[in-house]
């Protein structure tokens, strides 16, 4: 081979010397254009937005919430009804979690305010959180779809979109996109995330746009932490049901990530695969303070219309396409009047 180089030079030296200089251009530009993408994946790196960092930092790590003990104490603060039903300390400050009982909202109260709440015996069971639980119970003995599945408000739809874990990269970001662009009456656009902690686990950067996005008004529905699934066991043993003795973390770790990175938890629990028996429901209700809340119009398996009071649930992980097409198709030629997911159940 070096001869027949060696003959060759000698025969077109000016034609091999223009060779050996283009390919000399043409390495430099790759090596060039290899860097440039190096660089601009570094600046992309270190331009990380500081959620998503701390995001990284904090559902990796156990450490930034402590003693988080279950309540349950009625008590009375700035003239309005509360009940009581988490305490812990974040960052060496004490912190108590109370449900609104008319409002079906949750407020996080520091220790010198909670200090103010007077213990008192009310009729929680006539407040609109009370005829939740109410509600929720009478439906507690089925397999699938137990706790409340419709909403008592007909005046709205109520959104529910659930981050399940996936494998798939990305997410349902075009729903996103056109959910934010809805701004009915100036007004974010409400919307309940059913969230899991495997899926943020895997998805931090997805979650931060979500979670970023100034245009949506979002209520955290807790959907266990790990959200266990086997494909190829019964649904009597499937899901929640798979093993019990976890039931207790795959619910406090949820609230507790929410929590770290400055977000407060709805009073709603959702089962995995809408999946549960009486003794779990029961458990949510009375043992931890939350409502179970089902849908009574999942798009992807129910194929029907939406219509006002109800409960749409739809899949923004990429793992169920098919309700996404249909709500965005919908969205073609008709708004939503969706209104947050706490509001379908205030009758007062």
């Amino acid at each position: 081979m070096w001869d027949y180089i060696y003959s060759y030079y000698h025969k077109n030296r000016l034609e091999f010397i223009f060779t050996l200089i283009a390919i000399f251009v043409i390495v430099s530009l790759i090596i060039n254009l290899q860097l440039s993408k190096h660089n601009i994946s570094g600046s992309k790196d270190e331009s990380e937005n500081s959620f998503e960092i701390e995001i990284k930092q904090n559902i990796f790590k156990n450490n930034s919430i402590t003693n988080y003990t279950i309540l349950h104490r009625e008590c009375v603060y700035d003239n309005k009804s509360y009940l009581a039903i988490r305490s812990f300390k974040q960052d060496s400050n004490s912190y108590f979690l109370l449900i609104d009982i008319d409002k079906l909202k949750i407020v996080r109260l520091q220790y010198s305010n909670y200090q103010k709440c007077k213990s008192a015996k009310f009729d929680i069971d006539n407040s609109n959180y009370g005829r939740l639980r109410r509600l929720s119970m009478q439906n507690s003995k089925v397999l699938q779809r137990a706790g409340t599945n419709r909403a008592s408000n007909k005046n709205g739809i109520y959104l529910t979109i659930d981050m399940c874990p996936s494998g798939r990269r990305g997410f349902e970001e075009r729903l996103f996109q056109k959910l934010s662009k809805l701004n009915i009456d100036n007004k974010k656009t409400a919307i309940a995330i059913a969230i899991t902690n495997s899926w943020v686990k895997t998805h931090i950067k997805e979650f931060s746009k979500i979670i970023n996005n100034k245009n949506l008004d979002i209520s955290w529905i807790n959907h266990s932490s790990n959200h266990h699934y086997d494909k190829y066991a019964k649904n009597s043993k499937n899901f929640m049901l798979k093993d019990k003795s976890i039931f207790e973390s795959e619910i406090l770790e949820v609230e507790k990530f929410l929590l770290k990175i400055g977000q407060l938890p709805s009073i709603f629990f959702r089962f995995p695969g809408l999946i549960s028996d009486c003794e779990l429901v029961t458990r949510v209700i009375y043992q931890y303070s939350l409502i179970p809340i089902s849908s009574n119009n999942w798009l992807a398996k129910d194929n029907r219309s939406i219509k006002k009071g109800d409960i749409v649930l739809i899949h923004g992980n990429l793992n169920e396409k098919i309700g996404v097409r249909l709500l965005l198709d919908y969205l073609k030629n008709r708004t939503l009047n969706l209104k947050s997911i706490d509001s379908g159940f205030k009758t007062r």
